[in-house]
């Protein structure tokens, strides 16, 4: 038992991944809801969110099929492309975390799959597992991907898009008659003004109901 493989295999054999990613987790996650203030509340908030994500498959389906990635809006449009595979790449690094069975097999088939890639491939799975194999080289990187660079090149990508959207605004619906100032939609300089005005006035009925009824 004197290779590293021989090494490996011995340890997970007598302290499977599964029985050592339960207690961690059971402990770590009962400290998050019950110590942590509002750890319940990041907890679900993560969980929820990285269901929603779809939603974001939805809106690439309407700007695909509205052809609101025409010109003049290529950029937004390969902004709105690379955040979806940077949403690909959170649950890709994200799915490890977990450090089960079922992670690490799926990891291993994951990052084998870059080793195809002509030339650089091998390079890259070394550069995705922090060695040859999936070991906890691999579970640091890819936390560290997970909750550090990832974000913070999504939260740039997502200010550009949102600042492009709003510069150019929304493509008004196509199949009728319009000039060209009515071609475009602004964003929040038409929406925001007469959300809050008719919010406002819904307030200021309230208070008038309330003030009548307390007289």
């Amino acid at each position: 038992m004197n290779s590293p493989a021989e090494k490996s295999s011995f340890w997970r054999e007598r302290f499977p991944l599964d029985a050592v990613a339960y207690f961690f987790k059971k402990k770590s996650v009962q400290f998050i809801m019950t110590k942590v203030q509002f750890g319940w509340l990041i907890r679900s908030l993560h969980s929820w969110s990285a269901n929603l994500m779809v939603a974001a498959m939805i809106h690439m389906f309407s700007v695909f099929f509205m052809k609101a990635y025409r010109k003049p809006r290529e950029i937004t449009w390969l902004s709105g492309v690379l955040l979806f595979f940077l949403a690909l790449g959170f649950g890709f690094s994200g799915y490890l975390l977990p450090w089960n069975t079922l992670a690490y097999f799926a990891t291993k088939v994951g990052t084998e799959i870059t080793s195809v890639i002509p030339f650089i491939g091998h390079e890259i799975l070394i550069f995705l597992r922090g060695g040859e194999e999936v070991t906890g080289a691999t579970l640091t990187r890819f936390f560290g991907i997970h909750v550090a660079v990832l974000p913070m090149i999504a939260t740039a990508l997502l200010v550009l898009h949102l600042l492009l959207v709003q510069v150019q605004g929304i493509p008004a619906a196509r199949g009728r008659r319009q000039t060209q100032a009515d071609a475009v939609l602004p964003v929040f300089s038409h929406a925001r003004p007469r959300r809050l005005g008719g919010r406002a006035r819904r307030v200021d009925r309230i208070g008038r109901a309330l003030s009548v009824g307390t007289r």
